[in-house]
């Protein structure tokens, strides 16, 4: 009996004050909590649709605060005077291309007044000389050796300024390719003076291999300056490669034939002994792996 009792009253409490507040089968009474201090209200019942179009999950956005633009500031200009301008063009590479052009036109003249023997005795060699220095300076693996060197040489120990220098050298060192190779077609042109003015001397197949060597080169001198350059940019990258490969193949054939070729028997001498004494030769193979 009080099993039943008590299960009795349960089931009256739950039909009284329901488990669920969203549950409006039935209205109640929901007393203020005596923590809040507030009195006790009567029950009432509340429509079904009151809230109505209200949502719980509905946000009201904040209007937006105006952020205070920063006052306006009046910069004054930059005024380029003419020093930094010269100084913002004749940049290291420009320095670099202008030092070896004059210290090789310099050598020319003396060369042509007659002043330095071993010059005119040896032009091929200050020709393929200047072709090696040329093209080793636009090869990876000679500049990553030279980024090597500097660094394990000059990164520690050496004042800021001197570091900075090597790293301006290192960062426009294509003025030296630029003027060796202007070097080598001076010393071309030099070298085909000489052999025109003593034709007789020498046999067809060295005038011929040397006149292509200097056609090419000079062509590809022209086209790398800056004016065909910027315009034909692209006939620049086809030419570079393809008639410089082209220079370097008529320039070895050009050392072959002018050291087997005997001046003053005017006969051929074909012997490895006469090509390896040459210095023209060994920079020649130089060249090839770069």
């Amino acid at each position: 009996m009080e099993g039943k009792y008590a299960q009795d009253s349960v089931q009256e409490h739950n039909q009284r004050v329901p488990l669920s507040p969203l549950d409006t089968r039935q209205s109640y009474a929901a007393p203020l909590s005596p923590l809040i201090g507030g009195p006790s209200f009567p029950g009432k019942e509340y429509p079904i649709n009151e809230k109505k179009h209200l949502s719980a999950l509905q946000v009201y956005e904040k209007e937006p605060i105006p952020v205070p633009k920063p006052a306006a500031s009046n910069p004054r200009p930059v005024v380029l005077n003419k020093s930094l301008k010269f100084w913002t063009w004749f940049s290291p590479y420009r320095q670099m291309l202008l030092l070896v052009v004059a210290v090789e036109a310099i050598m020319v003249i003396i060369t042509l007044l007659g002043g330095w023997h071993f010059a005119r005795t040896h032009l091929p060699a200050l020709v393929t000389g200047n072709l090696l220095v040329a093209i080793a300076i636009r090869s990876e693996w000679v500049m990553r050796f030279l980024y090597w060197v500097s660094i394990k040489l000059f990164r520690r120990w050496t004042p800021l300024k001197v570091r900075v220098l090597v790293v301006a050298i290192l960062y426009h060192i294509g003025g030296l390719h630029s003027g060796c190779g202007i070097g080598a077609m001076m010393w071309l042109l030099l070298a085909w003076t000489y052999h025109i003015m003593n034709k007789d001397l020498y046999h067809s197949l060295v005038m011929a291999s040397l006149f292509v060597s200097m056609i090419v080169v000079v062509a590809t001198c022209f086209v790398a300056t800056p004016l065909v350059r910027a315009i034909h940019h692209n006939i620049f990258e086809i030419t570079h490669r393809f008639l410089g490969w082209l220079g370097i193949i008529t320039s070895l054939i050009f050392v072959i034939v002018s050291s087997w070729w005997d001046v003053n028997t005017q006969s051929w001498r074909t012997s490895s002994r006469y090509l390896i004494r040459q210095e023209e030769f060994w920079f020649m193979i130089a060249i090839i792996p770069l």
